[in-house]
């Protein structure tokens, strides 16, 4: 979704997925890179943050939680980010040690019924990890501090879990993710 919207911003579409502003008028050529979705940097840098919060591996339950898409195409978008929290969940996984991982889509800006029924999987998965003697660790794959970690803490409220609200632009490898893909990005450009 929000792809979409920065290609209409920047003349590469003619609707706006979002909100209808003014579209960037250039006459440089606009190079357009790929969001960090399940790149193996990001997935780094989420093991990273579970393992901030973490104090034994082993016996704790890792749940990502994303924003989630929530405009018009929601049905076709949220099940292709829930496949790229399946690949990020499997990163933590395998390199963090952890007991199990799993990952949720909040779709924030959805019809308040999508997201209640997605909030209620996330209290689901926390309270299930709970009742099984596990810690529950709360981490995102979203870029900055400041969007829905505060509604996570409220949806959570009542049960005992960690949680590290930073964004994934907070670690060294968002850097080197940035030059990795807009590298990629200019070569394939010519």
């Amino acid at each position: 979704e929000l792809m979409r919207q920065w290609e209409y911003i920047f003349g590469r579409r003619d609707e706006a997925e979002f909100v209808t502003v003014g579209q960037v008028k250039s006459k440089a050529e606009i190079v357009m890179a790929t969001p960090p979705e399940d790149h193996p940097l990001v997935g780094e840098i989420i093991v990273d943050h579970a393992l901030e919060i973490s104090e034994n591996p082993g016996k704790e339950y890792v749940i990502i939680v994303a924003h989630g898409a929530s405009g018009r195409d929601r049905d076709q978008d949220n099940p292709k980010e829930l496949e790229i929290l399946k690949t990020l969940a499997r990163y933590v996984k395998e390199d963090g040690g952890f007991a199990d991982v799993g990952y949720v889509t909040l779709q924030d800006d959805a019809p308040a019924e999508i997201r209640d029924a997605n909030v209620a999987r996330l209290r689901a998965m926390a309270e299930g990890a709970v009742k099984q003697g596990q810690t529950v660790l709360v981490v995102t794959n979203l870029i900055g501090t400041r969007t829905i970690q505060p509604k996570i803490r409220a949806d959570l409220k009542g049960i005992d879990y960690k949680f590290n609200a930073k964004g994934i632009a907070q670690h060294a490898n968002f850097i080197e993710w940035i030059q990795e893909t807009v590298g990629d990005a200019l070569e394939k450009s010519g």
